[in-house]
């Protein structure tokens, strides 16, 4: 395509540019061949110097490295008891609880500084998160993706690609082992006559969702590993990672188990007979928007952020974002109304707390969650909801006791 138009130099002078842009897109592509390149050149009689375009091509694909992912996920050991999904909706559960999340990396205790194990001197770069994005899916279970690495928990949607932090991956859903089985290839950066292309397709990804869950084991998480030898190069060690903040994973056949539930048990005291004062509103307990509340954020830097905590579980059911709970037993959903109408007055709950901090740097600011649980106790309509409760940072992986 040729086009042209009017810029502004620094001092607002007006420079009029034509340019043309060449484009090469794939009819159908696969793993090795799913980037679209592209340059923008001027035409004269200015001249700019020539633009280089990279992007994701997911039509037409074929797949051609199930295989490989098979063999990459055989060497894995069994990990833990996950949930099921079947054949007619796997797709809609890895879409839902895949893209738009970012996943923090767990080097492990070793990790310190920019040197943050093998990874970042494989890849040349440090990276505390990962994300997916532009997942394509069949009914079959497959599908193909696209990976980028980042130091920033928020995901942001107008970020252009950065190719040696990208890699193109494609895999399966085992329903024997319930887990994503994925093969990816990682982007190398083209010179100033080369465009970026995929390069060694020797890396392996691993992604489950545990069927129970704690305050400290996260909903969704998995590994990722390189299939070379320890003696070639790019070779690195396996690095765990987990679903970073958000609204946590309610899905049927869930189970919760409150782990620290008796270190909050002491200092809560129900107050038998007591009344409530015309002067104390508490929530009802027969909503569970009831017991949202939205968090004002400000760190000792002057940094300040907002964000909001959500209830989780109520005893052994799962609340979702229509005030209903999951039950694990039977997996149905029932108003929770009907549910906390039960003649008890003290239960155990769960919380998903989510927090974004604002920050003036290039990647943006940042995505903190929390998991907490403590002990409700309906003496006088749930007014004692946060009276204890033992929180875990997952972005720091510390336990915090206040």
């Amino acid at each position: 395509m040729v086009g042209h138009g009017i810029f502004y130099k620094p001092l607002g002078d007006r420079l009029h540019l034509s340019a043309v842009l060449k484009l090469n897109y794939p009819k159908t592509s696969n793993i090795s061949t799913s980037l679209v390149s592209g340059t923008v050149e001027s035409l004269g009689p200015h001249h700019i110097d020539p633009i280089s375009l990279v992007a994701y091509a997911q039509k037409e694909y074929v797949f051609t490295m199930i295989p490989q992912a098979n063999h990459s996920c055989s060497s894995l050991p069994f990990q833990e008891e996950s949930l099921s999904f079947g054949p007619t909706s796997v797709c809609s559960h890895l879409l839902r609880y895949m893209t738009g999340r970012t996943f923090q990396l767990d080097y492990g205790s070793g990790c310190t500084g920019s040197n943050c194990g093998t990874l970042s001197s494989s890849f040349g770069f440090s990276a505390r998160f990962l994300s997916f994005d532009m997942i394509q899916c069949s009914e079959n279970g497959r599908l193909h993706l696209y990976i980028e690495f980042s130091n920033s928990s928020y995901l942001s949607y107008d970020v252009p690609m950065v190719p040696k932090k990208s890699m193109m991956g494609e895999g399966y859903w085992d329903h024997v082992k319930n887990r994503l089985c994925l093969i990816a290839c990682h982007i190398l950066e083209g010179s100033s006559q080369a465009s970026p292309s995929v390069g060694d397709c020797s890396i392996g990804l691993s992604l489950w969702f545990p069927t129970v869950l704690t305050l400290r084991r996260k909903d969704v998480v998995g590994h990722m590993w390189s299939n070379k030898k320890k003696r070639d190069p790019g070779y690195f060690s396996m690095v765990s990672f987990h679903r970073s903040g958000g609204r946590m994973v309610t899905i049927p056949g869930l189970r919760y188990n409150y782990t620290l539930i008796d270190s909050v048990s002491g200092p809560c005291k129900v107050r038998s007979g007591s009344t409530q004062s015309s002067e104390e509103r508490y929530p009802d307990g027969r909503c569970s928007r009831d017991m949202r509340f939205s968090i004002a954020v400000e760190d000792a830097g002057g940094r300040s952020g907002w964000g909001e905590a959500n209830v989780f579980s109520m005893g052994d059911e799962f609340c979702d974002d229509y005030d209903f709970v999951t039950t694990s037993e039977t997996a149905s959903f029932v108003p929770a109304a009907d549910w906390v109408a039960k003649n008890q007055s003290v239960w155990n709950v769960s919380y998903a707390i989510s927090y974004y901090m604002y920050s003036a740097s290039a990647e943006g600011g940042e995505q903190f969650g929390i998991a907490a649980e403590g002990m409700d106790i309906r003496c006088w309509k749930w007014n004692t909801l946060h009276e204890g409760m033992w929180i875990s940072e997952f972005a720091h992986q510390k336990p915090n006791s206040n």
